[in-house]
Parts: structure tokens; sequence; C-alpha cells
């Protein structure tokens, strides 16, 4: 659950009737807003949920079994105690 006031892209977005992966919903955001219009349609395009660096991590697991991987976090050294 993200904290509150986060702001977050969901993993998948339905709009005029297509199924959009969130690579491809933040793509499309600049040109929406660029174009200026309220309606009308924009080409789609593929856009890919991992980025090279993404690629590049060693995985026991297919890419279409994991989320998104644009970035990488590193681990932390110290653990908060709560």
């Amino acid at each position: 659950m993200p904290r509150e006031g986060a702001i977050f892209v969901p993993g998948w977005v339905d709009a005029g009737g297509l199924h959009l992966n969130a690579a491809q919903f933040l793509r499309l955001m600049p040109k929406a807003y660029v174009s200026g219009k309220s309606e009308g349609s924009l080409d789609v395009h593929v856009a890919q949920m991992r980025s090279e660096v993404g690629e590049q991590l060693p995985t026991t697991f297919q890419a279409t079994e994991m989320g998104p991987a644009w970035t990488v976090k590193p681990a932390p050294l110290k653990l908060r105690r709560e």
C-alpha cells in the first residue's frame, strides 16, 4: 500500500479501449499534454517495462513473471529498528 500522498502509476491502464502498460501510458502523457486537445486520439507505440539496467540484473524468473525494473535501488546496509 502506497504511503499517503504518494504518486504512482499503476502497472496497467485502460484508456480508449486499449490496455496500456505503465511505460506506454507514461509515454503518451506528455504527447497528450503538448497536443493541447481535450479529445482525439494519439498513436500508441511499443514501450518496454524494463530498462537496460533491469535487463542486466541476474534473475531466476522470466521477464513476463516479474514487474517493471526501470531503476535499481540498492539494498539497505542497516535496518531501522522500530
